[in-house]
């Protein structure tokens, strides 16, 4: 990579943003770098990544730097333990359908100087979407820790991302819900039907436009799977993972009686039903199965 005046220039916003930031309010820092030193827009505390939509720089816009956590110290303290953080770091920076996003891909560096860059060259939902993603390590820990406690089991990564959005950790029980909160996430896999997750696996997305040319976002969380009025059809990702793993209960003798109760995809009206949990070393190597069955039923290009 040339290490051209806006990508120098971004290293020193980064660095300024870092020397600013109070996390005591706020879950957001980040900036637009130009191709000039004196072109630069950012913000610290922010309540979310929702002020990519009012960056304004005189110059064309090069590199978004964008602060990380956890990093402890000074800063947040660390709600997650730094394997879990740097082994989803990892997945989302170099393996992820957001990987392209970033100038910069060395886990440790960005860890250590508190920031990333992102290439602002690439589709601006993508951009965002990734930026939320990596986000969860802070907003959402439970997050990054079911995707590692899933990829760990052996499940493939893309389709652990999306199953983490969708199960919980309690102790040592393991729950799975067909639904997820859509508010503040990269992924809303109850909107997916079985082509949304064969686009995600395929790095497929609907293009919005270059961020560098739109300045903004829109519908980051719908690039591969849109909010449909009534989910739960018979052929989308969270009601088949959600059957199957009903009916392999249904065919286990556990004895157990460890229940939450079921909401629909408004996350309001409770049904009718409840999901069991069961010991997570019982539950991993049954969701694995169903995920890795799933994703080898894809058309992957």
């Amino acid at each position: 990579m040339a290490k051209n005046t806006g990508f120098l220039s971004a290293h020193r916003l980064g660095r300024k943003i870092v020397k600013e930031l109070d996390l005591k309010s706020g879950l957001c820092a980040f900036g637009i770098q130009g191709d000039m030193n004196e072109d630069y827009d950012y913000q610290v505390n922010a309540a979310c990544h929702a002020g990519l939509n009012r960056m304004n720089i005189n110059g064309k816009y090069t590199y978004m730097v964008d602060a990380i956590y956890p990093r402890g110290g000074k800063f947040a303290p660390i709600r997650i333990a730094p394997e879990v953080a740097k082994m989803f770091t990892t997945y989302v920076l170099k393996k992820s359908p957001y990987s392209k996003m970033f100038a910069e891909k060395n886990i440790h560096k960005g860890f250590a100087r508190g920031y990333y860059l992102y290439n602002t060259d690439v589709d601006a939902n993508i951009l965002t979407g990734g930026a939320v993603l990596l986000r969860m390590l802070s907003e959402e820990p439970r997050i990054p820790l079911a995707w590692y406690k899933l990829v760990k089991a052996g499940a493939d990564p893309d389709m652990a991302v999306l199953l983490a959005h969708m199960v919980a950790f309690e102790g040592a029980k393991f729950g799975i819900n067909n639904y997820s909160d859509d508010s503040h996430r990269s992924l809303v896999p109850t909107w997916f039907n079985k082509k949304n997750v064969e686009d995600f696996v395929n790095r497929k997305h609907k293009v919005y436009g270059l961020y560098n040319a739109k300045q903004r976002y829109q519908g980051f969380n719908g690039m591969w799977g849109e909010r449909r009025a009534n989910c739960g059809g018979d052929d989308e990702f969270g009601t088949t993972i959600y059957r199957e793993w009903l009916q392999a209960l249904r065919e286990m003798d556990n004895g157990l009686d460890v229940r939450v109760a079921y909401f629909d995809h408004a996350g309001q009206a409770e049904r009718d039903g409840f999901i069991t949990k069961i010991p997570t070393k019982k539950a991993m190597p049954i969701i694995v199965k169903i995920l890795n069955d799933y994703r080898g039923g894809l058309n992957v290009a």
